[in-house]
């Protein structure tokens, strides 16, 4: 499983990921899907924290993601994982990530991972195929 991580400050340890890919920007997060589509190697999931290096935000993570479905090309990404420690930025990349996936919490499991708080309500998990069954 191919994991893409976009988060400026923590980087992820998850036992379940064969590879871990770190991305601290929007623009190389966008650069990292489109390379992985086009080299054949898609990501599995992709985990988005909201606020970004140099003010940036994980929001052109989402609008890029709309666009391609939009355009017809979705990317086969089973599963988006928002890990936002700001509420109002959390809410923003959940409504936009609404219109592509249902919702599912995330488990205690999914954020022991990413140092995220199994408590904390803006950590949130969503589908977009079939549920991993060894993300309990």
């Amino acid at each position: 499983m191919r994991v893409l991580v976009v988060d400026a400050t923590r980087t992820a340890s998850l036992d379940h990921a064969e590879e871990v890919v770190h991305a601290r920007s929007a623009a190389s997060a966008v650069a990292a899907l489109e390379d992985a589509q086009a080299r054949g190697a898609p990501f599995d999931e992709v985990w988005l924290d909201h606020d970004l290096e140099d003010g940036d935000d994980a929001g052109a993570v989402v609008r890029a993601l709309e666009r391609w479905a939009w355009q017809g090309e979705p990317l086969p990404l089973r599963t988006a994982l928002v890990h936002a420690a700001n509420p109002v930025g959390a809410q923003r990349l959940r409504a936009g990530l609404g219109a592509l996936v249902p919702t599912h919490p995330a488990t205690p499991r999914q954020l022991r991972g990413i140092g995220g708080h199994p408590t904390n309500p803006v950590c949130e998990r969503r589908d977009l195929g079939e549920p991993d069954p060894t993300a309990r």
